[in-house]
């Protein structure tokens, strides 16, 4: 049985950054959403992305050969001016984020690794705090919900079925991120010709 640790208040106050900065980023993705669907109903279809859609929605709210009327586009341009505040806000707490892996150590080893930023980093250090509690990086990623099976064991049989995803669902989101971009970062390591890491260094960090 592995019992919780007790957070710091150091560790609370990076887990409250990393929360209030996810409210914001819902709250943009619904707006967007939202003007989007406005603008499908006369018939002006964006791309997908918040950069894209960044870059296009003025033009098209300017655009005269649209069928939209002059209501709907002050209407939708009361829209864009409340979008700048989620943006605000988000930059403001990545700037937050740098800060505290400047003042980390361990957060400052873990953007050694390829892929790791300082969101990821932070949230790994505040969320697991002292890392030597687990024995492996097995154990690891086995508390965070990644390798773990569900177990349907009877009578001294192991039933292990699929992996059952309980744990914490934002690191679980952040780590599958990075795994999907190794692949690039090997190949974009290898054109700047810079020290190559592998991925025992997450290990080795686990210890």
């Amino acid at each position: 049985m592995r019992f919780v640790a007790v957070k710091t208040p150091q560790q609370q106050s990076v887990l409250v950054l990393l929360r209030m900065r996810t409210g914001f980023i819902e709250e943009r993705t619904a707006l967007v959403n939202r003007l989007r669907g406005l603008l499908v109903e006369f018939g002006v279809f964006l791309p997908q992305g918040i950069c894209a859609f960044r870059s296009r929605f003025v033009a098209a709210l300017e655009d005269a050969t649209n069928s939209m009327t002059g209501a709907a586009r002050l209407a939708m341009m009361q829209g864009w001016q409340q979008w700048q505040a989620p943006d605000q806000q988000i930059a403001w707490f990545d700037a937050q984020f740098e800060a505290q892996v400047r003042a980390d150590y361990d957060a400052q080893r873990l953007m050694g690794m390829v892929g790791v930023g300082p969101l990821t980093a932070c949230a790994t250090t505040a969320t697991v705090g002292d890392p030597r509690q687990f024995k492996s990086g097995r154990q690891f990623t086995a508390w965070l919900g990644l390798v773990q099976p569900r177990q349907k064991s009877s009578g001294g049989k192991a039933r292990l079925g699929c992996i059952t995803r309980q744990g914490n669902d934002y690191l679980c989101t952040r780590f599958c991120s990075k795994a999907h971009a190794w692949p690039f970062a090997r190949l974009i390591v290898a054109m700047c010709d810079v020290p190559r890491y592998s991925r025992s260094d997450v290990s080795r960090y686990l210890r």
